[in-house]
């Protein structure tokens, strides 16, 4: 079955009551729009959830909020002075937890203790900053609806940052509504 958006979260359409699944294309591209807007709303505020270090398995506190350009989102870690400073369409991929082997492997080979409840609330996040590096962000959402819409937006706003002008400064705010073209769900599922 092709996906479709219920609400704020992303599923196939044999996952949802027929009454609850948008009929149109039109339905389906405004009901998406409504998950991004659900997301940036918070995101602009910020939002808690904690980031898994992938070299040790030890999960820390952090925030993460997105530039009111949705060009870049800045994630800081609570207890550290380490910040990273994520421009949108420099991200390569964004890969549900439950999915992500290289965690899966990390965790066998080292013996992490990490719930399989914290995969299904996370994503790994891969973005290349310059031509030399790739930085990996494991982000683990406070809830499983909250990864949900953080990685269907996510998706939507990196498949179009590209056809965007050229990046602003992480700093410059803007007032105006994003505009999106034509989406078709298969793409951020």
């Amino acid at each position: 079955d092709a996906p479709a958006v219920v609400g704020s979260e992303v599923s196939t359409a044999a996952s949802v009551p027929p009454e609850l699944v948008p009929r149109t294309p039109a339905q389906q591209r405004e009901a998406l729009e409504d998950l991004v807007r659900e997301f940036t709303a918070t995101a602009l505020r910020g939002v808690s959830c904690h980031i898994l270090n992938l070299s040790t398995g030890r999960e820390q506190r952090a925030s993460y909020s997105i530039s009111e350009t949705l060009e870049f989102l800045f994630v800081a870690l609570v207890d550290s002075n380490r910040d990273d400073t994520v421009h949108i369409p420099q991200i390569a991929s964004i890969t549900k937890g439950e999915s992500c082997d290289l965690v899966r492997k990390r965790m066998e080979e080292h013996h992490w203790e990490f719930a399989a409840d914290d995969l299904h609330r996370s994503y790994l996040l891969e973005y290349l900053p310059d031509d030399r590096s790739r930085v990996l962000l494991f982000i683990v959402e406070e809830s499983v609806q909250a990864k949900k819409r953080a990685y269907a937006a996510l998706n939507v706003l990196k498949l179009y940052a590209g056809q965007s002008t050229p990046p602003s400064s992480p700093n410059r705010e803007c007032n105006s509504k994003p505009q999106f073209p034509p989406l078709s769900l298969e793409e951020v599922a």
